[in-house]
């Protein structure tokens, strides 16, 4: 199974949930002129993070003083292959990933790696 079909279907569970995940494409290419153009969230230098692979809000509505209010929580989910019991990071890219992760929970953030449909369901759990 790849990445792609695994991003699909958490995808369309995320939808189910009422949580609207993007796609996240990031990288750099160069434009006509050889200027390296970085595109992607977070994705400004060489010592930016490397934003998650699908990115979006989930509505929540919680105590009393937001009441009637919708309020968005961010969603990053890093999606890796399942069978990866335990993801080491190992590459500069993936050292990012994870730089990017731990900063959006700093933020409050519902954000983590991301294998299975199962995994996610228990990411949007808080």
């Amino acid at each position: 199974m790849s990445e792609t079909r695994i991003m699909r279907e958490i995808m369309v569970l995320a939808n189910n949930a009422g949580c609207l995940l993007m796609r996240n494409n990031s990288g750099a290419l160069p434009d006509r002129n050889g200027r390296l153009v970085r595109f992607g969230l977070g994705h400004d230098g060489p010592n930016s993070y490397r934003s998650s692979d699908l990115i979006g809000p989930m509505p929540i509505i919680i105590g009393p003083e937001h009441l009637g209010k919708r309020l968005g929580v961010m969603v990053c989910a890093e999606i890796k292959l399942p069978g990866q019991a335990q993801w080491h990071p190992t590459t500069e890219t993936e050292r990012r990933q994870v730089k990017f992760i731990e900063a959006m929970r700093a933020a409050g953030c519902l954000a983590g790696v991301v294998r299975t449909p199962q995994e996610l369901e228990n990411l949007l759990r808080f």
